[in-house]
């Protein structure tokens, strides 16, 4: 029987994680842009949320979000657009992990963009920015 590539154990599994990945890898995701607007705006590297995050599967897309494993279970995508080449992604997601502020009458939501990390079997999130809903 054929030994399953590292690709292969990272997209086949139940839970993904960065720890599987080469450290190679890791250091190629440090140098790439965030765009994050949650409480405020900002535009850093990936290796300053990249301890904090994991991959998540999201409607069958592997995707590395600026969160923790333990907002996971809460989230939710909305609505999910790829573009012709399947080389980007864009959704609004919903995260409805307990400790969200009590003035909030629905869990925050978030437009996520994200690109197609080379080589690899996964989604990087280039763009996380909070979403208001107009009334």
């Amino acid at each position: 029987m054929r030994q399953r590539s590292r690709v292969q154990v990272l997209a086949e599994s139940q839970m993904p994680s960065v720890a599987y990945l080469p450290q190679e890898v890791v250091d190629r995701i440090g140098g790439y842009s965030l765009d994050l607007l949650v409480e405020d705006h900002q535009v850093i590297l990936w290796r300053q949320v990249l301890p904090e995050s994991e991959l998540i599967r999201l409607r069958g897309f592997l995707v590395l979000l600026p969160v923790s494993r333990m907002h996971h279970p809460h989230i939710t995508a909305t609505h999910i657009y790829m573009e012709t080449h399947e080389q980007s992604l864009v959704f609004i997601i919903s995260d409805a992990t307990p400790g969200a502020p009590a003035s909030l009458a629905e869990p925050p939501r978030f437009i996520v963009a994200a690109q197609k990390f080379p080589q690899e079997p996964f989604f990087i999130t280039t763009l996380f920015h909070r979403y208001q809903r107009a009334h």
